[in-house]
């Protein structure tokens, strides 16, 4: 954004509409509103809460099928699935 106004100021004070000392001035004056701009960024970021990891177990990725719970068929089977809709029983209708 801010070399899209350098370029305006650049393009105004070439064809002699305003002069070189009021575009120095409105850059100046863009530049400190910049810099006004993300120190207030980065002063109201909120930090992250420190948290403890979680005792989650971790899911096998990777072939399903050698996996000691089965396929992908057979857990949505499990989950029933293919009758509430789920990802497994989506299909495309015209």
């Amino acid at each position: 954004m801010q070399s899209l106004y350098n370029q305006m100021l650049g393009r105004l004070v070439t064809l002699g509409i305003i002069p070189d000392a009021e575009a120095k001035e409105v850059k100046d004056g863009l530049q400190n509103y910049l810099d006004a701009v993300e120190q207030k960024k980065q002063s109201s970021a909120v930090p992250l809460p420190n948290v403890q990891p979680s005792d989650f177990p971790v899911i096998q990725q990777g072939n399903t099928a050698q996996a000691p719970s089965g396929s992908n068929t057979q857990m949505a089977q499990a989950l029933n699935l293919f009758s509430k809709g789920g990802i497994v029983s989506a299909k495309k209708s015209f």
